[in-house]
């Protein structure tokens, strides 16, 4: 109902202008010249009348019935004559078919379980991973790597890579999900390989040109380094405040590197390092038990 009083208001009251924009159209004039004619199925009867007289095309039939027909198959008849309305008419067939197939195939069988494949082959050698966005869970789909089952229970707040196995070069990696809902979104998955090989030349690279350190202590540790120009030295080791770092007997001031190790400020000139770690929450304690122990000794109930 609403539809309709919408037509109405376009037509009748011109609602927001849209019938005067229609009216100046080109389809408007076609409509009404051939669309609203009462005598277009009598030009149509004409037109396969004349057809076998002018097999070829040529617009000879539109120009004797002083008309056209606008009708897809009768005006490709006239243009371009009968061998093309023949392959339009065997296309036509074959789109109806395809048609007539999806409604057949539309119907699905909810009892089986829907699957997505992806058939790969590894490129190179080495280890392969795939990685998942975070929505995609076992609530939502279940992940076979060649016949492996692969664990993606929880996939945290971001992507995770999960291991898929190591390959040779041209192994066929079959990928199969199994939906556990009627949607799925595979965005943002990829498979990736680890080239172990050119991995461990950039690591042994970066190792040439790394100092030495040396363990002095529990609790200390010693190396030599030479800057070229000022650099920043980044360690493996976790932030704390515990941690002092001594350049040649001077205390250097330390920052948090990719916001978890340690890391420090070193000028260009030979340094001698010395990194210290002082546990200050155990040495209070310690103070404070000694502390402790000495006023009670001090204060010690005298026996009678």
């Amino acid at each position: 109902a609403l539809f309709i009083v919408l037509i109405v208001s376009i037509i009748y009251f011109d609602l927001f202008g849209i019938w005067t924009v229609f009216k100046n159209t080109g389809l408007y004039d076609k409509l009404i010249s051939y669309g609203f004619r009462s005598d277009r199925l009598d030009y149509l009867v004409q037109a396969i009348k004349l057809a076998p007289a002018h097999l070829w095309g040529g617009q000879e039939i539109s120009s004797i019935i002083g008309i056209q027909i606008h009708d897809l198959w009768s005006d490709v008849y006239d243009y371009a004559g009968i061998i093309t309305w023949l392959l339009l008419i065997i296309y036509s067939i074959t789109c109806l078919f395809t048609f007539v197939s999806c409604l057949k195939n539309k119907k699905i069988d909810k009892n089986k379980t829907a699957s997505i494949t992806f058939d790969i082959s590894s490129f190179q050698k080495g280890a392969y991973y795939l990685e998942l966005p975070s929505n995609l869970t076992t609530n939502v789909t279940s992940i076979i790597v060649n016949n492996h089952q692969l664990n993606n229970d929880d996939l945290g707040i971001s992507s995770k890579l999960l291991n898929i196995g190591y390959y040779s070069t041209n192994t066929p990696i079959k990928i199969v999900f199994n939906l556990n809902t009627e949607n799925i979104n595979l965005n943002g998955i990829r498979v990736l390989q680890f080239r172990e090989d050119e991995f461990n030349k950039i690591i042994h690279k970066f190792n040439q040109k790394q100092p030495v350190t040396h363990q002095t202590s529990p609790i200390s540790l010693n190396l030599d380094y030479t800057a070229q120009k000022n650099k920043t030295l980044n360690s493996t080791i976790p932030y704390s405040k515990n941690w002092l770092i001594f350049d040649n007997g001077k205390l250097l001031k330390t920052h948090k590197f990719a916001q978890t190790f340690l890391s420090t400020t070193l000028k260009k000139g030979t340094h001698h390092l010395t990194l210290i770690y002082v546990p200050i929450a155990f040495i209070v304690g310690l103070i404070i038990s000694i502390i402790s122990v000495i006023i009670l000794f001090i204060f010690k109930p005298k026996k009678d």
